[in-house]
């Protein structure tokens, strides 16, 4: 009796968890068997394909077919990795229905159509597959190494009840080293395939259990890794992990009645227990970040650090309901930065992917200690991160050089200004726990560089592009200054200093309307398209991070019941208890998080200290000063004026500086340099180029490119300025789907030595150099002659970012030159983007 109350309490609050919540539209989360951040994920494939946006997690609702099942899967991602060692029972792949098809936390079963019955169990480092071969079928499973990820290694060894392996493969991760050990519940007759990177196996029952285990050491440790746990059936591994899924779900108690909304929330809540991930081995063995193997001693290592999702919302629940758990993620982080010299931005199974923005490990770390967590080195912590701070790259030379993150020297500037501000106040909370007052001082003042991108004119956080605010501008456009987001989510990221941003945007009255504005606006956005801007409320994105702190800014200038009314629409509308049950991707538990949190009135706009109120930041910068220009090309004069705050100065062309009293007119190429002064303090230095044109060339563009590629028009062309090797800082024209042809105008009939265009070839971003480039000559515009055809020197399969100044030495009299680009066309099936247009992007056509 006892023994049937324990089994009936264990499901009372899984029964309210639907791993298959999240698994359609654009959710990317899996339905297989885990358990709480353990280190198995096993789940059906339904996407055999790398690249597949929408099978990021291996599986869509929308799917028919399944491969097979394999061992790691990651949860809500806007990227696709894992899937590793994919077990297919049968003949192949098989049909299947949802009808006949069943998941809970740490379980799932399905009856293929080919007639084999699937049930899958995990633990924490161990899972059980069963499968049932109807009568007359064959009892054969195929163990793939080869599935999803290419292979750059891979072994396979077997005895009569066994098999095990390696797996090196590379894709969002690279060089991912995964060791496997299976065994069998009976001999079996084995088979390698496909040049032994598969292998079959055939039985005599018509009943197969599989006992699996994973490792990133070796093979032995997968084997130890099983026996560390050994399940003794497939039922008493469910019961184990289901019992530990509902001692999580129960940490908090759900504030809702009815069964809908207690499905949502424990849904949600049980999504937030999948990752982090548990990486190290039973006796804490772990292949480090570079690549040497390392043992946790007395603490366990994870994987998986989505940090600029997850430092929203996801780490602060989980400091809360498991404290102890969150002192190992940041000794896992803290592991990381030695091993790798940083703490995690997208951290993935030992390697560091750099994908997403900021430091945000340090909002983690920070908001920890807020919190009360103990358990790790706070010292170590922040040495991390003041050395994380300070690396060179992904704009932060460029933050630390000029108090902001120049659009000229790196993509999604405005994005990472505000995300390397927010990230220094939470270094800075750091130094004041530990008495470091000059580390404090000197991080407050750098959170305050957010004003730097703030544009009084237009009330908007705006990108800087050579001295100038970046134009033409549009808050709702979606471009390449901001980080999956425009400029009306991301003018709100400055939870550290809302006192300070809402004197920026005109006092608690505009701040008010402005937020009004957000929320009431028309929904959709202009330019890029952006699949992560989702669940879209007026220009609000809730299926995106940038905008999960911003219903919650109601709340912190005195209008709670705004937040209140706003999260509840939220709530209700953006979340359901249905396979599109989430409006965007879940980002390893962020969106899942938001509802359980926000659903408890616990959602903290501003992770990192123990807020009441509005947080504030006394100013004690000076802002950068701004030229404006009506361009930055002109043929004959450019009359320039300079603004900011304070006293300016300015000097030209590395002359004395001087105080600025007015607009003043240049007449030829000028740099300009500029700085503000006031109450004893000094900006950062703007600088400034105007160019004039070549006055002797016209140049008209026969075909149309894209509208957030123009840079700026096409005199673009011929204005004497290289694009940079980084295309998205806006120097490059962008043309997709078509040939580019345009023709330079000389004026008259001109001796011509030389003629040259400029391309670049991002393959990853589906930007290819043309195929090929003719250059025609022309003495009427009417008539032309072709000088000569150079075939691109470019492999298309070569995906590092490169340019190619395409050049055709002449000797010939001409007033008008073609040039005629070939796109590269449709993009190819061995590229993630198949079947899209491919870009060509140029810049600077020289006729000499």
């Amino acid at each position: 009796m006892t023994s049937l109350i324990t089994i009936i309490l264990s499901v009372m609050l899984t029964r309210f968890a639907d791993p298959m919540v999240g698994t359609d539209a654009h959710g990317h989360t899996f339905p297989g068997a885990c358990a709480p951040f353990g280190m198995i994920q096993l789940s059906p494939d339904t996407r055999p394909r790398a690249g597949d946006w929408d099978g990021c997690s291996g599986y869509h609702y929308s799917d028919s077919v399944i491969y097979g099942f394999s061992h790691t899967h990651l949860s809500g991602t806007g990227c696709d990795d894992w899937c590793d060692v994919l077990v297919t029972p049968g003949s192949g792949p098989s049909t299947f229905s949802h009808s006949k098809e069943r998941a809970e936390p740490g379980w799932y079963e399905v009856r293929l159509d080919n007639g084999i019955g699937v049930r899958l169990a995990a633990g924490s480092r161990s899972a059980m597959h069963e499968y049932t071969f109807p009568a007359g079928e064959d009892a054969v499973i195929t163990v793939d190494l080869r599935h999803r990820d290419p292979l750059d290694e891979y072994e396979i060894h077997f005895g009569p009840d066994w098999v095990s392996g390696k797996r090196v493969s590379s894709s969002w991760a690279r060089g991912q080293q995964l060791y496997f050990y299976i065994e069998f519940s009976e001999p079996a007759e084995a088979q390698l395939l496909h040049d032994g990177t598969a292998a079959r196996f055939t039985f005599t029952g018509r009943r197969v259990s599989l006992r699996a285990a994973i490792s990133s050491v070796s093979e032995e440790g997968a084997k130890a890794n099983l026996h560390s746990e050994y399940p003794q059936s497939l039922n008493s591994l469910r019961t184990a992990t289901r019992k530990a899924w509902n001692e999580y779900l129960g940490k908090l108690k759900c504030p809702y009645r009815d069964r809908e909304h207690r499905r949502r929330f424990y849904t949600a809540l049980y999504h937030t227990g999948i990752h982090p991930s548990l990486y190290s081995d039973a006796d804490g063995r772990y292949r480090g970040m570079d690549g040497e193997i390392h043992t946790a001693d007395g603490w366990e290592r994870y994987t998986v650090f989505s940090t600029w999702d997850t430092f929203r919302g996801e780490h602060p629940l989980l400091c809360m309901i498991e404290p102890e758990r969150s002192a190992d993620f940041i000794r896992s982080m803290l592991s990381i930065w030695e091993e790798n010299g940083k703490l995690p931005v997208w951290e993935l199974s030992g390697w560091e992917t750099d994908c997403m923005i900021g430091y945000n490990s340090a909002p983690i770390i920070a908001d920890a200690i807020a919190r009360g967590i103990t358990g790790f080195d706070v010292q170590k912590a922040f040495d991390a991160m003041v050395a994380s701070s300070m690396r060179p790259e992904h704009g932060m030379e460029s933050f630390r050089a000029n108090g902001l993150v120049l659009a000229d020297d790196e993509h999604e500037s405005v994005s990472k200004t505000l995300e390397f501000a927010y990230d220094d106040w939470c270094v800075a909370q750091v130094a004041k726990y530990l008495g470091r007052q000059e580390e404090y001082e000197r991080y407050m003042r750098s959170a305050q560089y957010w004003r730097n991108v703030f544009d009084p004119s237009t009330g908007f956080m705006r990108a800087r592009l050579n001295g100038r605010w970046y134009e033409p501008f549009d808050p709702r456009e979606v471009n390449n200054n901001y980080t999956e987001a425009n400029s009306w989510q991301y003018s709100f990221f400055v939870p550290q200093d809302v006192t300070g941003l809402v004197g920026a945007m005109g006092g608690g009255k505009a701040f008010l309307q402005r937020l009004d504005d957000l929320f009431n606006g028309p929904e959709g956005t202009t330019g890029r398209t952006q699949a992560d801007i989702t669940g879209c409320i007026g220009q609000y994105a809730h299926g995106n991070e940038p905008s999960h702190h911003i219903p919650y800014l109601y709340g912190v200038i005195g209008q709670q019941y705004k937040t209140d009314e706003t999260v509840a629409r939220i709530l209700d509308g953006l979340y359901t208890s249905a396979p599109d049950g989430l409006c965007g991707n879940d980002d390893c538990g962020q969106m899942s998080a938001w509802y359980v949190l926000s659903s408890l009135g616990l959602y903290p706009y501003c992770p990192g200290a123990e807020v009441s109120g509005m947080t504030y930041i006394p100013k004690s910068i000076v802002v950068n000063p701004w030229f404006e220009t009506r361009s930055e090309m002109f043929a004959d004069s450019l009359r320039v004026s300079i603004a900011g705050e304070g006293n300016i100065w300015y000097r030209t062309d590395g002359g004395t500086f001087q105080r600025y009293r007015g607009p003043f007119t240049v007449y030829k190429t000028t740099s300009m340099e500029a700085y503000s002064e006031m109450g004893g303090r000094s900006s950062f230095t703007t600088r400034c180029t105007v160019n004039k044109i070549h006055s002797d060339r016209d140049v008209q563009v026969n075909s149309r490119c894209s509208s957030q590629y123009s840079a700026g028009g096409p005199d673009a062309l011929i204005d004497g300025r290289m694009g940079g090797i980084n295309w998205r800082t806006g120097g490059w024209q962008g043309y997709q789907g078509t040939d580019f042809e345009a023709v330079v105008d000389l004026r008259e009939v001109r001796r011509v030595r030389s003629l040259s265009a400029g391309f670049c070839q991002d393959a990853r971003s589906w930007i290819w150099m043309p195929r090929s480039v003719t250059f025609s000559v022309s003495s009427d515009g009417a008539h032309y002659t072709e000088a000569g055809t150079v075939p691109t020197p470019v492999d298309p399969r070569d995906m590092e970012i490169q340019r190619w100044e395409c050049t055709l030495p002449v000797d010939l009299d001409a007033r008008y030159v073609k040039v005629n680009a070939v796109n590269y066309g449709t993009i190819p099936d061995w590229h993630p983007g198949a079947g899209h247009p491919a870009f060509i992007f140029i810049d600077e056509i020289t006729v000499e």
